[in-house]
């Protein structure tokens, strides 16, 4: 039975295009690297536009649960502790785990 954890952030605008280009080449390509992940979609959320920012989502598909607590006990805090870093007070993230019914 497959796991997907769903991390939706939402960004402060004036960092949009910066914040897709280093989720793309950092964020994204790391979990790809991993192996952990079946899946991974990135996604912008159309009509969530809050005022200053605007919203999207990583959508990692797990083989099973194992997998997906492996990403969260050690890859997904490293990078959330990236974004903070390279984008403070710009990304707000939060997660929802998902089980294929």
């Amino acid at each position: 039975m497959r796991h997907t954890l769903s991390t939706t952030f939402l960004v402060v605008e004036e960092v949009a295009n910066e914040w897709i280009v280093w989720m793309k080449f950092n964020y994204i390509e790391a979990i790809k690297k991993s192996g952990l992940a079946e899946n991974l979609y990135f996604n912008q959320v159309i009509g969530a536009e809050q005022e200053g920012g605007l919203t999207f989502s990583v959508l990692a598909v797990f083989s099973n649960k194992q997998q997906e607590k492996t990403f969260l006990d050690t890859l997904d805090f490293e990078l959330t502790n990236q974004i903070n870093k390279t984008f403070p007070n710009k990304v707000y993230p939060f997660r929802t785990n998902l089980q294929e019914i």
